[in-house]
């Protein structure tokens, strides 16, 4: 049987370049977590955004080289966002572990070179949030990962 999961964070400040539209906008809060990619005996440490707007687990082709991960030859698929409808993504398998909890799971993701420019994985509905509950305090600026 699996460990259960209860973890409690603040948002993360993220510096933002003010712009036309919000010219007084220089951070942004998100809810971001430590995280580890792990395939055959690699593994990477890198940050994830918990993303409720993505329906997959996206990791940018940079962290992928490091594990080395032969995607290019996995299954693709494209799937629309990061700026563009028709982005290219492979799917692959590696574990990831949410590291405030040294809890480890099995995940197929995508890698895509689409995301490189991101400087995060981008933690989505499938890889990461069906494995998870997930409530956001947007106002609080906190969010809560648990598992029974």
């Amino acid at each position: 049987m699996r460990s259960a999961v209860d973890f409690h964070s603040r948002y993360t400040r993220v510096k933002d370049r003010p712009s036309d539209a919000f010219p007084e906008q220089t951070e942004l809060w998100s809810p971001i977590v430590q995280i580890i990619l792990r395939h055959d005996k690699k593994h990477f440490g890198a940050f994830g955004l918990l993303d409720t707007g993505s329906n997959w687990t996206i990791i940018g082709s940079k962290y992928a080289d490091p594990l080395g991960m032969d995607w290019r030859r996995a299954p693709s698929m494209t799937f629309a966002g990061i700026g563009n409808a028709k982005n290219v993504g492979y799917a692959m398998d590696v574990k990831l572990v949410l590291v405030p909890c040294n809890y480890a799971w099995d995940a197929r993701v995508i890698v895509s070179e689409a995301a490189d420019p991101f400087p995060m994985i981008l933690l989505g509905h499938l890889g990461f949030f069906d494995h998870f509950d997930a409530t956001f305090q947007t106002r609080l600026q906190h969010f809560h990962v648990h598992r029974k």
